[in-house]
């Protein structure tokens, strides 16, 4: 046993060196391309980041499009900066965003200048991995056919997914998962940048969970924490790790004791991953730079989870004000009659194919996570309060394990009977 934790002790520990060490080589290596021409492809298309697209009042939940966030990341990945490579992609210089980050943009690019005075600041508490991709995408093509690329792939990775679930297990999780999928709105996280990171962590980490048939998953949870924090801003973090943990407990018969064994160390392997990456750019960036990005963080961490938000002009005491927040955005006809069809879906789906409705332990595990996005909201109220058009996505969590549950519910009229 001692040797086992030993063994796993030292594969996190060297799992989360060589990921630092490797997502720092890999921003070195995109701060090396040249800016000039990723300038170029957004200033010709800037404007297009102004425009709300009709198709988004289609979408399932009526959340707006976060441009401020887009605009922080073209602004960071079109930056005209004289900082070598490796500073860069420690600090990560950007206009300060509440200086009219977007007008600032524009108007550097239209003149093609480096920024001046105070309107630059470092950005250096996020990995800010998703200059990986969007730094090369920006060197060939313009927003436009960005967005494009974003939608087609998502809707591949979405399909392969759904496929799986089917193979793996039966339509009903497939169903269930593209309900949840719903409330995350593919709509809008084809269109934003700033939605899409989670999301691509999700369903390629799904990918991977379902090509293998590995019980003892806790290592994918570990990587997914690593790629969630190093891709996203805190958007919706917490979706991957839930999402993960209901197909797993759908995937495997174990008794529930061995169950809640592996769903504790799933949860530990993703918190380590998630965190253990995140505390280790705060450590590589104050070394380096001698800036103490370790209090910025941490300052930063404290004001999103209990602080009362008056930097953004609001004054919190309600505790229950994140969840309440974040209701409100679900809380439609809409919302409710699709969760209401998919559930009719599966619970048909069951009694066709003459399978027994029986209550049992996976599907109460599953139905427990149900609780997982009013736990977030609980903690992280101010970023929740402030921020429901984003935040509101956790809610896909129990979208997800509500219809996973009705689906784990239904066994076989054999398997019951034992």
């Amino acid at each position: 046993m001692f040797e086992k934790f030993c063994n796993a002790f030292l594969y996190c520990f060297a799992s989360l060196l060589f990921a630092s060490i490797a997502g720092l080589a890999m921003l070195v290596a995109v701060y090396t391309l040249p800016v000039d021409k990723i300038r170029e492809n957004t200033a010709e298309s800037i404007e297009a980041m102004y425009i709300n697209p009709t198709y988004l009042k289609y979408s399932l939940v009526n959340a707006k499009p976060d441009f401020f966030t887009d605009f922080l990341m073209l602004n960071i990945a079109s930056f005209n900066t004289s900082a070598s490579p490796l500073e860069a992609s420690m600090l990560t210089p950007r206009y300060n965003g509440y200086v009219y980050m977007d007008l600032n943009l524009a108007m550097s690019l239209k003149s093609d200048i480096a920024p001046q005075g105070n309107i630059v600041e470092p950005y250096p508490r996020y990995w800010h991995g998703y200059l990986l991709v969007l730094k090369p995408l920006l060197f060939f093509f313009d927003i436009f056919l960005i967005r494009g690329i974003n939608h087609i792939l998502q809707t591949i990775l979405l399909a392969v997914v759904l496929f799986l679930l089917y193979k793996r297990l039966n339509i009903a999780y497939s169903l269930s998962f593209l309900c949840a999928v719903l409330i995350i709105d593919p709509l809008s996280t084809g269109f934003c940048f700033q939605y899409s990171t989670t999301y691509y962590a999700l369903l390629i980490s799904m990918i991977v969970l379902l090509m293998k048939n590995n019980p003892d998953n806790w290592k994918l949870f570990l990587w997914t924490g690593i790629a969630t924090v190093y891709f996203d801003f805190l958007t919706y973090p917490f979706v991957t790790i839930c999402f993960l943990m209901i197909v797993s407990l759908a995937l495997y018969d174990m008794p529930l004791l061995q169950n809640i064994i592996c769903c504790a160390k799933r949860g530990f392997a993703w918190g380590l991953g998630y965190f253990g990456m995140w505390i280790s750019k705060w450590w590589i960036a104050s070394i380096y730079t001698g800036e103490n990005v370790i209090l910025n963080a941490y300052q930063s961490i404290s004001d999103r989870t209990f602080g009362d938000g008056a930097l953004e002009g609001w004054h919190i005491t309600d505790p229950l004000a994140g969840i309440k927040r974040n209701w409100d955005m679900i809380n439609h006809t809409g919302v409710w009659l699709t969760l209401l069809l998919f559930a009719v879906l599966i619970i048909v789906y069951g009694l066709i194919k003459e399978k027994k409705w029986t209550i049992n332990w996976k599907s109460v595990l599953i139905f427990s996570i149900t609780l997982a996005p009013f736990v977030w909201y609980l903690v992280a109220r101010e970023h929740s309060v402030v921020h429901p058009y984003i935040v509101y996505r956790v809610f896909s969590i129990a979208f997800f394990a509500i219809l996973a549950g009705i689906a784990a519910s239904f066994v076989d009229k054999k398997k019951a009977a034992k």
